[in-house]
């Protein structure tokens, strides 16, 4: 006994049976307080079931994480003479952008100067000698000030000042036209913070490849840029709390994006004391807008949008054995009964005259059980039902499933599938072993086996035999 009183955290409890037990007495890790922290403040946020239903599904419907685009200009805050402190509002900003990180919704922050002390850009502009210089300054601290305020509450992140847009304007200063001051946008180092799951911070700067000079770029315009680009799951933008609304300004934020056609993003309008509640933005809600985005089904080549959208999008297809003969698999589209789903890219002059996201279903087709030189079956249902043996039933070959990889980041891979599904009970695909979506396709199949003579993994849906 003299002994354990030696650590203080051990306590000595005697049991029913007279025997005394040692039992450790830890202390709470602070890891297990954060996430008693997040998960209360998600609880607090809910306001219905269907709010839960909506986060869990888009969670579980994409194979990366959940984007956000947060923009956050020079009015994003409050100033100090609407009776806020800056520094606070920073400190809260910073709360909500590690909850979001840490609930599952990836943001990716863009922003210009935060510094709201410092005179008003205007009475710095490019007229002023060293003004243009000054707002370049307080952009990259601003870039500093908000990696340091993610970094301390241990979230990672990868500050991104320059090198993210190009610009073709000598003359570019905010407010400039996109058009003229944006010439292009360097996705790489974006992703690739997100693929080291840190937290990319841009900063609304654009070099010059002439003279290789920093230009400070608008922050909408350079929103819609990375907004149509990366096509996130959000698009948030944020307004002061003294102001009832956005300004009439940023009014136009949401049209200017529809109208450049940013497929499956919701829109939104936040204050940074809202930013929090994004997790469950709405389409529904006023100061939402979501873009277009419909899945629709043709079973004639005659109904395709055109013959050489559907050439294009059957190209973009991994599968080798559709793009090396792509003539022999047109003609079997002619000749054998099809279901083709497919979307439009509206970022097109003519978006109906277009396939982005293409799948195709045979419905007359048996599984291939047994390994041939041609592994898939064909033959009419009164055929395959009468044969008889193992491999004879007919069941819906999944033949194409093109998706693109940032719509299959944003979840439209899974309305694709679950289109699918409702109209076919059973389903049979085959894919290679280096498929980069094997592990989704696992996840939603009753079955898989690898065949060595075809080098492929069969999977199947439902009951095929």
């Amino acid at each position: 006994m003299q002994a354990l009183r030696r650590w203080p955290r051990l306590r000595v409890t005697p049991p029913c049976g007279g025997h005394y037990a040692a039992t450790f007495a830890t202390a709470r890790s602070p890891h297990t307080q954060t996430n008693r922290a997040v998960i209360t403040q998600l609880l607090q946020l809910v306001d219905s079931e269907q709010q839960i239903h909506a986060y869990l599904d888009e969670l579980q419907s994409t194979s990366g994480y959940p984007l956000a685009v947060i923009a956050i200009g020079s009015n994003a805050l409050s100033r100090p003479n609407f009776g806020s402190n800056t520094g606070v509002q920073l400190e809260q900003l910073a709360e909500s952008l590690v909850f979001l990180r840490r609930v599952g919704l990836f943001p990716v922050i863009l922003h210009g100067e935060l510094n709201l002390e410092a005179p008003c850009a205007a009475k710095l502009g490019c007229e002023t000698p060293g003004g243009h210089s000054e707002i370049i300054r307080r952009i990259r601290a601003t870039n500093l000030q908000i990696s340091t305020l993610l970094e301390q509450r241990d979230v990672e992140t990868r500050p991104l000042p320059c090198n993210v847009f190009t610009t073709t304007n000598e003359h570019a200063c905010v407010g400039s036209d996109a058009s003229r001051s944006i010439a292009s946008l360097e996705l790489k180092s974006i992703e690739s913070a997100i693929r080291a799951q840190c937290v990319p911070i841009i900063a609304t700067l654009g070099i010059s490849p002439m003279n290789s000079r920093l230009h400070a770029l608008d922050l909408k315009d350079a929103a819609i840029k990375l907004t149509r680009e990366l096509r996130p799951s959000r698009s948030v933008f944020l307004y002061p709390d003294h102001l009832p609304g956005p300004g009439a300004g940023e009014l136009t934020i949401p049209n200017a994006l529809e109208k450049k056609s940013v497929v499956g993003s919701t829109i939104v309008f936040k204050t940074a004391s809202e930013l929090s509640r994004v997790i469950f933005a709405t389409p529904r809600s006023p100061k939402s807008r979501r873009g277009r985005h419909s899945v629709e089904s043709v079973s004639s080549l005659e109904d395709f949008p055109s013959q050489r959208a559907l050439r294009t999008a059957l190209e973009r297809h991994p599968d080798p054995t559709v793009v090396n003969d792509l003539d022999q698999f047109l003609s079997r589209l002619e000749s054998e009964d099809f279901t083709a789903y497919y979307d439009h890219d509206f970022t097109a002059s003519s978006p109906e005259e277009t396939i982005r996201n293409l799948a195709l279903v045979f419905p007359q087709t048996a599984f291939p059980w047994h390994s041939s030189k041609s592994p898939v079956s064909h033959c009419s249902p009164s055929a395959c039902e009468t044969e008889g043996g193992i491999g004879n039933k007919v069941t819906p070959e999944l033949a194409v499933f093109a998706v693109s990889r940032a719509d299959w980041r944003h979840g439209v891979a899974e309305r694709f599938w679950h289109r699918i599904r409702a109209d076919h009970g059973a389903l049979w695909g085959s894919l290679g072993e280096a498929d980069p979506n094997l592990s989704w396709w696992r996840a939603r199949s009753t079955g898989s086996f690898k065949r060595r003579p075809e080098d492929k993994i069969f999977m199947w849906h439902g009951q095929v035999a």
